[in-house]
């Protein structure tokens, strides 16, 4: 990789009346809604047995719109900046099962596991519960279920909880859950997103890791779903530096090949990736990306949820550029791109409370909450240290309107961005027709007149509006989150397919950085180096001034002597998600087409 400052390249600081849309017709969004796709309350059976025994979906939602929850540390917990959206993404292998226990549901007795476990938990005894679930989550053991009619009836209580604190066009609650696939500890989770109501997903259960374990079966699942509701969904793959080399590995999980059938699925239901949260960022690794300076950032690298250690062959497999790279040759070689995803982040917080303030983080599980003694304990007690957990991360979404349709559309045409925490506002579009002289008479006009936003595919070269360039152009406009520090640097990293069929990457110096940083700035780019014959992506990373850590805050307000491989220091950053550009002749997603 080449780290290269091309003089092809206009900046300017910009006041954003020049690139936001408040002048625009209202077919452009106006805003980024902000939210997490990834929260768990006490209705998951891990959140519930680390501790959360009382924060339940309602408190997630009242937290995300900015109310006062108390944290279970006794601490009063309040957002500084409220989110426009949430999913309390529950896992759905044994949904609600500790809460149907406290309360004596007679439906859990039609079951032995039920009976069983009622009958633990009553003797004061959940140590035996949780060792049973680790094993049949892992099939160590045979399998063993909760009553469908006890399943039906969580399942709805979630939705319910959901529907009654839908606000459209001021908070929206999307429904969806987490399966949770861990095969031998390697982690193949994902999230699942309606963009339906309850009216359509309260007609099939939640698909759990227990009904199949293989990604296949659940993208069946959603085919099934869609074929019986009408509906929509999609999958969220997260945390792929946990998978052990798993998540975007170049042959299914039974070892066979890829086929064109599981390239089509998979790009059919996966069309993000979860690439920040507390369980580290997964944009990239050192070893990896060499050459690239901010790679290390809140990489996790240890092992899998069994703690089972990595070994380096493994990272390629883990990472979202590496994977780009290689959807990209599998586009060449099937016709159609199985890793071609937009970025999202989320906290995958397990105590209702979404956090991604390094100053306001209250942690992954109840231990992990602020204390003097979080940063010296390990995660659950067995895991990771805690010191390691990263304050990330949110999910920003170009929607016309705060509703469940709109958000989800956005999602599944990519155009959204992934955060480690600040609300920085990131434009990126692509086209033939642009030029500097749209910096000046308005970005985002011209960006959806003239190109394809973030997330989408540029095809070409092609002639549009009467003239036409033998390079595409770029339009990117950035504003720093106004709480947050001012921006540093703003990069545009290129991976590209060349004629011998190898990939590349690359990345251009849009704003090298400068002392204090800028507020905001506005970006016209060509590629000086573009082969109309050789596919490739392009997106947008931008990084803040360093900061603090939220490390660093436990340091001062609890006086605290930390150990010297505690980081204290951040550099907060969001990634935009990518737009791909296809040579003239190569397949393609036409849903995308602009």
């Amino acid at each position: 990789m080449t780290m290269t400052r091309i003089p092809r390249v206009l900046t300017g600081l910009c006041c954003a009346a020049l690139w936001a849309s408040s002048a625009l017709a209202t077919d452009f969004p106006d805003r980024p809604l902000w939210g997490d796709l990834h929260v768990h309350s006490n209705f998951s059976f891990d959140s519930y047995s680390f501790g959360n025994t009382n924060l339940s979906p309602a408190d997630a939602y009242r937290f995300a719109q900015g109310e006062t929850v108390m944290a279970h540390n006794g601490m009063a917990a309040r957002l500084q900046t409220p989110l426009d959206f949430l999913l309390v993404a529950d896992h759905a292998e044994y949904l609600g099962v500790f809460l149907g226990i406290e309360s004596k549901d007679p439906d859990l007795d039609a079951s032995p596991l039920g009976r069983r476990w009622s009958d633990y938990f009553a003797a004061g005894q959940q140590a035996p519960i949780s060792r049973e679930y680790v094993k049949i989550i892992e099939r160590q053991t045979p399998m063993e279920t909760l009553p469908e009619k006890f399943q039906h009836a969580a399942w709805a209580r979630l939705v319910n909880l959901a529907d009654r604190h839908n606000q459209p066009g001021k908070f929206t609650t999307l429904l969806g859950y987490e399966w949770t696939s861990m095969v031998q500890g390697n982690n193949l989770h994902r999230v699942v997103v309606f963009r339906d109501g309850a009216n359509k997903v309260l007609k099939l259960k939640p698909f759990s890791a227990l009904d199949g374990f293989d990604p296949e079966d659940l993208w069946q699942h959603l085919s099934h779903y869609e074929a019986q509701t009408d509906g929509q969904a999609m999958a969220i793959p997260h945390n792929g530096n946990v998978s052990n080399g798993l998540m975007f590995a170049q042959t299914r999980l039974n070892g066979q090949a890829l086929d064109a059938d599981y390239i089509r699925r998979r790009h059919r239901f996966e069309r993000l990736y979860e690439v920040t949260q507390v369980k580290g960022d997964a944009e990239t690794h050192p070893l990896l990306s060499p050459q690239d300076e901010f790679a290390d950032f809140e990489t996790w690298d240890q092992g899998n949820l069994r703690m089972v250690p990595k070994h380096p062959s493994m990272l390629a497999a883990e990472y979202a550029r590496p994977a780009l790279k290689v959807g990209l040759d599998l586009q060449a070689r099937y016709g159609q791109n199985p890793f071609q995803f937009g970025f999202v982040g989320s906290t995958d917080s397990h105590t209702a409370l979404s956090t991604a303030d390094d100053n306001n983080f209250f942690g992954k599980f109840v231990d992990s909450e602020p204390s003097p003694e979080r940063t010296a304990t390990t995660l659950g007690g067995r895991l990771w240290e805690n010191w390691r957990l990263s304050a990330s991360g949110y999910t920003a979404v170009w929607a016309k309107e705060n509703s469940r349709a709109a958000i989800f559309d956005a999602l599944q045409r990519r155009e959204v961005y992934a955060s480690s925490g600040p609300r920085i506002t990131l434009r990126f579009f692509a086209g033939w027709n642009f030029s500097p002289a749209d910096l000046k008479t308005g970005l985002v006009a011209a960006g959806y007149q003239k190109g394809v936003a973030m997330g989408g595919d540029l095809y070409g070269p092609t002639k549009i509006g009467g003239s036409s360039s033998d390079r595409p152009g770029f339009l990117i406009g950035v504003m720093r989150d106004p709480a947050g520090q001012n921006l540093s640097r703003i990069q545009l990293v290129k991976g590209w397919r060349d004629a011998a069929g190898k990939v590349h990457e690359e990345i251009t110096e849009l704003l090298s950085e400068k002392p204090g940083g800028v507020p905001e700035a506005q970006i016209f780019w060509q590629d000086p180096n573009f082969d109309a014959n050789q596919s490739a992506f392009y997106y947008v990373r931008v990084l803040e001034e360093e900061s603090q850590r939220w490390t660093a805050y436990d340091a001062r307000n609890f006086s605290l002597n930390l150990k010297n491989d505690v980081i204290t220091k951040t550099r907060e950053r969001v990634y935009g998600s990518p737009i791909w550009y296809h040579p003239l002749g190569e397949s393609h997603d036409e849903a995308s087409r602009k």
